[in-house]
């Protein structure tokens, strides 16, 4: 059976690291996190943390609706939500595998293989409902082929007799 893709975990453990890491970042500056807060933090991050860190730093441009240098609160919530609620898209998700995101990398590389067949609404992201709906689909395709091979020179038959059924009446001792 092949692998299932858990889109939940994936998308909350990306969530999760993302806030983790803004949160971590922002103590030293509480207006929000610039890109000097993110270069001057790694040795700061635990390592299960730098992952998100350097997907902050390349993504800080996307954060950064207003332009100005910095993701404030109100951003980075607002991208949280949009990869709850949107999805992801290839290059995130390629940003996400190339920082080593350990915990997730074989199905961040499933995901990343099979993205087209995926994105079935071709809107260029991925949702948790579309993983689930891949996952499924996957799921059936392996019963037709399983039951493709299925024979029924393969099945035992067994043969009852009608008055194979205990009858208390009947019986003497």
């Amino acid at each position: 059976m092949a692998e299932k893709i858990s889109a939940e975990h994936l998308f909350t453990n990306t969530q999760f690291g993302l806030q983790r890491v803004y949160s971590v970042l922002n103590k030293t500056d509480l207006d929000g996190v610039s890109l000097s807060d993110i270069e001057g933090a790694y040795s700061n991050l635990a390592t299960s943390d730098i992952p998100f860190a350097q997907y902050l730093y390349q993504n800080l441009n996307q954060f950064d609706s207003d332009s100005d240098g910095i993701i404030s609160h109100a951003e980075m919530q607002k991208e949280l939500s949009a990869i709850d609620s949107e999805g992801l898209t290839y290059n995130q998700l390629l940003a996400l595998q190339e920082n080593g995101l350990a915990e997730a990398n074989s199905a961040l590389a499933k995901l990343i293989e099979h993205f087209k067949e995926i994105d079935i609404n071709n809107d260029g992201k991925i949702t948790t409902k579309e993983i689930d709906a891949y996952n499924l689909n996957e799921e059936i395709d392996e019963k037709v082929a399983e039951y493709k091979e299925f024979k029924t020179s393969n099945i035992s038959i067994f043969y009852a007799d009608d008055d194979s059924s205990t009858n208390t009446d009947d019986a003497s001792i």
